[in-house]
């Protein structure tokens, strides 16, 4: 009986994983530059694939997200500004995070990322 219950459980389990790695994540961004707010852009890309924002004056900004529990994910960035490139990585919850890099034109350029389950 007791080997019997540890499976179901491993089996729901095993589902509840599968279903939260296809739904979409939707990830709300706002975009500063030299502390003004130029862009606040909303997107949904689902668990393990790649999403992009391409920002004339501070770069490009790749993101895969990935549904670590029900209540986090891990957001891998890939940021390129002129010939530097940076590969943070933000795990988030129920508050937001942040990066912030020097642009290729010497601007202070700060992105905050919120997940919205």
């Amino acid at each position: 009986m007791i080997h019997r219950t540890a499976v179901a459980a491993f089996l729901v389990f095993c589902g509840t994983l599968s279903v939260l790695a296809q739904s979409a994540i939707r990830l709300q961004f706002e975009l500063y530059q030299d502390g003004a707010l130029i862009a606040n852009p909303a997107v949904s890309v689902k668990s393990g694939e790649t999403g992009s924002l391409a920002l004339e004056s501070a770069g490009t900004v790749t993101f895969t997200p990935v549904q670590n529990t029900a209540d986090s994910i891990a957001v891998d960035f890939e940021i390129s500004s002129g010939d530097k490139e940076i590969k943070p990585r933000l795990v988030l919850r129920a508050d937001s995070g942040s990066l912030s890099w020097t642009s290729a034109t010497g601007r202070t350029v700060e992105l905050r990322v919120a997940w919205v389950p």
